[in-house]
């Protein structure tokens, strides 16, 4: 009987749909509750914050597509699309100091204004659009890479946990609009931390997941709960 052969997702939107099929039958059964899954993203958060902490960047590697792939299971389960949130926030440019290469927010201290009309025509011209997780890579080393050399690896890890935070908030409080920012924001900044790392995103999270879970490495995740 041949072997069913399952092709790479190549866009963003395809990998959540692969992780929804991978993961949501088993989640809605095991973690009704969101909260059950913002659990999950605390807990691999902190592994990856251990993994940091002892400068064991081959563990920060397994660990920190684990704390994406929970991630992704909380917009499922949220029916958030990241791919259009992710557009919404960063449309080709850094929404608060409009540049497409160089952010200099840094040293301006601009903040960012969702309602800004000057926003409106990036985010009409999908054109050049990035469609995959290395697409967003490349596109976020050209507005954020400069300003993140210079940062240590702790400080963008805990721009990572502050949004991740933050979008446990807007889960909390019901806030759809910043639970889409939020998600977003997490979603930069563990680019970020791959890029950091010399790590390709896309071929961290294909080579842990691919089309079967992680732990059980089924097509359909059967792990029970732990």
């Amino acid at each position: 009987m041949p072997v069913a052969v399952y092709v790479r997702p190549e866009t963003l939107r395809g990998q959540q749909q692969m992780f929804g099929e991978i993961f949501g039958e088993h989640n809605d059964e095991l973690y009704p509750d969101a909260k059950d899954i913002e659990a999950q993203i605390f807990e691999k958060n902190s592994q990856v914050a251990k993994c940091i902490r002892r400068d064991d960047i081959k563990g920060v590697a397994v660990h920190l597509p684990r704390l994406y792939g929970w991630s992704v299971g909380l917009w499922n389960r949220e029916n958030l699309d990241i791919a259009e949130a992710v557009w919404h926030k960063y449309p080709n440019i850094c929404a608060r100091c409009f540049k497409a290469e160089g952010c200099t927010c840094i040293v301006q201290r601009l903040k960012y204004n969702s309602e800004d009309p000057r926003l409106i025509p990036y985010r009409e011209d999908r054109s050049a659009e990035p469609k995959t997780v290395r697409g967003w890579q490349t596109r976020f080393d050209m507005m954020f890479g400069a300003a993140n050399s210079d940062k240590h690896l702790v400080d963008i890890w805990l721009h990572l946990t502050e949004e991740l935070g933050e979008m446990g908030r807007a889960l909390r409080h019901k806030d759809r609009a910043h639970l889409e920012e939020e998600s977003a924001d997490s979603f930069a900044w563990f680019i970020a931390l791959c890029i950091k790392l010399g790590l390709d995103a896309d071929n961290l999270i294909w080579e842990t997941y691919s089309w079967k879970c992680d732990e059980c490495r089924q097509r359909k995740c059967i792990c029970q709960f732990d």
